[in-house]
């Protein structure tokens, strides 16, 4: 069994977590982050986005706008001490 056909049967057997936060890292647009909304909402998940970057200023501007907030900005810019996301 593959590590994908295990996850799938976990989900299936609705033993995970159902609550989880993820982190959005070269986030452009925000791909990533709608489709774990997307995927979280039709497994009745609550998937919330604690933390995303992007250095491109247009995609930020994109970023805020669909998801309402606005990313950091570059990755290698930014304190690693999250201290509020892990203990949220």
């Amino acid at each position: 069994m593959t590590a994908l056909e295990k996850i799938c049967k976990i989900c299936q057997e609705g033993t995970m977590n159902r609550n989880y936060r993820f982190i959005d890292l070269f986030c452009g647009i925000g791909g990533f982050h709608y489709a774990m909304k997307i995927a979280s909402k039709a497994n009745n998940d609550n998937a919330k986005c604690v933390f995303s970057s992007e250095i491109d200023p247009f995609c930020l501007v994109s970023y805020e706008t669909n998801f309402g907030f606005k990313p950091s900005g570059d990755i290698t810019k930014i304190n690693y001490s999250f201290p509020h996301i892990i203990n949220n």
